[in-house]
């Protein structure tokens, strides 16, 4: 009976955590970077979670084989930990920064410790089984146990950087979501080398990975799933939220941003093209807004931001800073077209409706379009197709 009540944690978990990753690899897109990373970690969670059960049940089994799978389901439990926090590293890293990004920069540096871990652990191993004495918990055991912690709180430190760091973007609720994600597997990490029989920091790992969970869930209702901007129905809820503060609506101004001639490129290149472009389109509008500002996919190429601002001034700046980032990204890109936006912009008034703010900005934004369509103004630079010359360049631009 006392064995149950040692393994009925990490079995009630193990039994948990494997229904969640079930449901989540029905529901969640396996192609996405952070989506794997959770999928990965979860699994990881679950071989860790049995062979934690076995180590409780093997632990007072006499004989050879009792002994050699005791020690390499010890070895197990000790290789583990530093891969999980390298995968909630780079989850970390993700969110801080472009889901899209490659990573490649991190791989030797912060695989390092994963490496000298598993050298470690390896000698460790095939000694204890070459001298037949159990090293499991016993003497000596405790320095691969802060060799092996140390390992793993070097990238528990790089995730906690990675969220502050991104913590206006986040948003508070997300960001100290993210926060105890991280924390509680670092503090059940001490309170193991601590008490070391506790059996609780793989079921607190997975209780931290079902809140992960949540998050991704919401991320799923709240993002829009090609540019990782916010829904049209996340904004609204954003906006509500503005109206409902007690401190002054003036202060928030919103923009409506529609992308000059996305139509002509997916006729032209087709709809893959026009996804790279709405998808570029969306990281240099962020590049030019600042963490604290809320981009939203309106619905087709049209855009919305809400910023909470000085005055009427600042919403200016922005719609500068964006044209700008636009041009700037023209002048050096190979691409057969140039991406530019049309824009309407307005300071939110309390006594205005919702709907009737939204077709204000809306009308503003396509008076806007329209005016650059009669004058062919060249610093309206259109997202159309460019006309090739003879010797392979761009040619002059087609109207919006």
């Amino acid at each position: 009976m006392s064995q149950f009540y040692a393994i009925s944690n990490s079995l009630t978990s193990f039994i948990f955590l494997s229904i969640v990753l079930y449901i989540a690899s029905l529901r969640l897109d396996p192609k996405d970077k952070l989506n794997r990373l959770f999928l990965s970690s979860c699994l990881l969670t679950i071989v860790a979670l049995a062979a934690d059960v076995g180590l409780t049940l093997l632990q007072n089994h006499q004989g050879q084989l009792a002994f050699v799978g005791y020690q390499t389901l010890f070895y197990l439990l000790v290789l583990i930990p530093p891969v999980m926090a390298y995968n909630i590293m780079l989850l970390t890293e993700i969110l801080a920064t472009d889901r899209e990004k490659d990573f490649h920069y991190l791989a030797f540096p912060c695989l390092l410790p994963i490496l000298m871990n598993f050298i470690l652990m390896t000698v460790n191993y095939v000694l204890a089984l070459y001298q037949g004495q159990p090293v499991a918990y016993g003497k000596g055991t405790k320095v691969f146990y802060f060799v092996m912690a140390a390992f793993t709180l070097c990238y528990f430190i790089r995730s906690f950087f990675n969220l502050l760091r991104s913590r206006k973007m986040l948003g508070r609720e997300y960001f100290w979501m993210l926060i105890l994600f991280c924390l509680l597997p670092t503090l059940a990490g001490v309170a193991h080398l601590i008490y070391p029989h506790a059996h609780i920091i793989w079921p607190v790992i997975s209780g931290s990975l079902i809140i992960l969970y949540l998050y991704l869930q919401d991320l799923l209702i709240q993002r829009d799933s090609l540019t990782g901007a916010f829904t049209r129905r996340s904004f609204y809820r954003a906006l509500n939220k503005v109206y409902k503060r007690k401190d002054d609506p003036l202060r928030y101004g919103i923009i409506f941003m529609d992308l000059d001639g996305f139509k002509s490129i997916n006729d032209r290149y087709g709809h893959a093209v026009g996804d790279k472009a709405l998808t570029s389109f969306t990281r240099l509008v962020r590049k030019a807004l600042r963490e604290e500002d809320l981009l939203a996919r309106f619905g087709g190429d049209e855009f919305m931001i809400l910023s909470k601002i000085e005055g009427p001034a600042a919403l200016d700046d922005i719609c500068a800073r964006i044209e700008q980032t636009l041009t700037e990204f023209n002048q050096n890109s190979n691409l057969p077209y140039k991406l530019s936006c049309s824009m309407g912009s307005k300071i939110i008034d309390p006594k205005d409706n919702l709907e009737d703010l939204i077709e204000v900005v809306d009308q503003i934004m396509y008076a806007e379009k329209h005016l650059k369509a009669a004058n062919q103004h060249p610093d309206a630079r259109s997202a159309e197709p460019q006309q090739a010359t003879s010797g392979g360049e761009s040619g002059g631009e087609s109207g919006g």
